[in-house]
């Protein structure tokens, strides 16, 4: 009797063992799968943000070709902006661009321009030359300062 229960404590045992090492393995399993998962989605935000980097360049070369206005340059790169890192954001080229988009946030944009009279597109323009030129220094200074963090390094 005694033999039997050792036996049947034995394979008790044995079961426990088996269901351990199982639950290990899914627990390496599962952590495996995490880190690849924030690995891809480190890569994949690193590339999203080499993106935002070079259509905020090409955003700079074009408001120098004067072929978009300071307020639509603003408002294009603080929404590509919105794919760098926090820390690159707080920078002092942004924050020219950002008053300036927020400053132009209440003139109506898209089919709500349309929208408007004719006569009020051109007070909504004139209103926005003029915040422009409020802030056409502070620009220009931005444009030169995030040009100069976008070029890559030198060999």
């Amino acid at each position: 009797m005694q033999t039997m229960l050792a036996i049947f404590a034995v394979l008790i045992i044995m079961c426990l063992a088996c269901y351990a090492t199982y639950l290990v393995l899914q627990v390496r399993r599962q952590k495996k799968q995490r880190e690849k998962a924030a690995h891809d989605w480190s890569l994949k935000r690193q590339e999203s943000a080499n993106n935002a980097r070079e259509n905020i360049s090409i955003m700079l070369r074009v408001l120098e070709q004067k072929q978009v206005s300071l307020t639509e340059a603003a408002i294009r790169i603080m929404s590509l902006s919105l794919a760098l890192p926090e820390s690159e954001r707080e920078g002092i080229g942004y924050q020219a661009f950002d008053q300036l988009a927020k400053a132009t946030a209440h003139i109506p944009i898209l089919t709500s321009w349309k929208s408007l009279s004719s006569a009020e597109q051109a007070d909504f323009n004139r209103e926005r030359e003029v915040i422009e030129n409020t802030h056409r220094s502070a620009i220009a200074e931005a444009v030169l300062s995030l040009q100069g963090s976008m070029q890559p390094p030198a060999k």
